[in-house]
């Protein structure tokens, strides 16, 4: 699957679920979001994805939080500390 195919069909499903009222859902698309990362060039993340990982890192639900930060530490994982 392609990265223009992902931005038309996964990211407005993304929206969706970090909008949910359910903090349970809102944390369970920072999972989808860890596989794009480990498939995305770094220009990706920097346009479409860094929006998401800042919405996890401001949401009330404290869970949501912790896995938000996470996410950062898998992002540096796998494109090293110069992304941060």
């Amino acid at each position: 699957m392609g990265i223009e195919t992902l931005s038309q069909s996964v990211l407005p499903v993304l929206e969706e679920m970090i909008a949910n009222q359910n903090w349970r859902i809102r944390a369970e698309s920072i999972n989808i979001l860890s596989y794009l990362i480990k498939n995305s060039p770094i220009s990706f993340l920097n346009e479409k994805i860094i929006k998401f990982v800042t919405e996890y890192l401001k949401d009330r639900a404290n869970a949501v939080r912790k896995e938000g930060v996470k996410l950062i530490i898998k992002i540096i994982d796998q494109h090293g500390q110069g992304w941060v």
